[in-house]
């Protein structure tokens, strides 16, 4: 077991009204698979990427990821663990428009006390040759692998992926999920790709759905496809 949730609750005030988005998660997840998270929109998909990710604190419940309580650290404890344990990619990408490729990712690998070697990590997403490239000058596909080497350059145990084809068409779409894949298999890193797109679950060892803030489905895949095998 690499992540554990017990019971975990996320209450969001709007007035005096309440949502619950999340309302008493326990799932388990093991170290170096792929999971997906599955479920319409307010689920409660991105509320508990950004709890396991140490975005967000739980208003109850807990979270241990890799043994220990990120639910009771302190907030220079969280910053250090995000720095260290998650890697993060977002539909959007999230660079820095005035960083080249090789920059935003030197910028991440900055946060490490360990990082990879960056040209390494550029070879690894097919993006060595773009390195001198501004973000602007990237299509879509290839902004997305430069996002993925920026989480991968820390050497984190854990990537969580936020729609990271969400934006994407569909060939790019694979590509992108063919990294994810290679890069679970190269690191070990376990990686969450939390998606609206159910045929990429076919590709993960785990699945998790979520519907208005609860737990409606986890299933285990004993045989997962190619990622260049999932069509939609």
């Amino acid at each position: 077991m690499f992540i554990k949730t017990e019971d975990l609750t996320k209450v969001y005030k709007t007035g005096t009204a309440e949502v619950r988005a999340l309302d008493r998660v326990s799932l388990t997840f093991e170290k170096g698979k792929i999971y997906a998270v599955l479920g319409p929109s307010g689920s409660g998909k991105s509320t508990l990427f950004n709890l396991i990710g140490g975005i967000d604190r739980p208003d109850g419940g807990k979270i241990w990821v890799d043994g220990e309580e990120i639910s009771s650290y302190s907030p220079e404890k969280l910053t250090r663990y995000r720095r260290e344990k998650v890697g993060f990619v977002f539909q959007f990408y999230n660079l820095i428009n005035t960083l080249t490729v090789y920059e935003n990712v030197q910028a991440a690998a900055d946060l490490s006390a360990s990082p990879a070697d960056i040209k390494t990590v550029l070879e690894l997403v097919g993006m060595l040759e773009h390195k001198d490239k501004y973000p602007l000058e990237l299509s879509g596909g290839e902004a997305q692998r430069v996002a993925i080497a920026r989480a991968v350059v820390k050497k984190p145990p854990l990537i969580l992926c936020d729609e990271p084809t969400g934006a994407l068409d569909y060939q790019n779409a694979k590509k992108v999920l063919e990294l994810l894949e290679r890069v679970n298999k190269e690191t070990g890193a376990t990686v969450m790709i939390i998606t609206h797109n159910q045929a990429i679950a076919r590709m993960c060892h785990g699945v998790v759905t979520l519907r208005s803030g609860q737990v409606t489905g986890f299933s285990e895949n004993p045989a997962p496809i190619a990622a260049r095998e999932v069509e939609w």
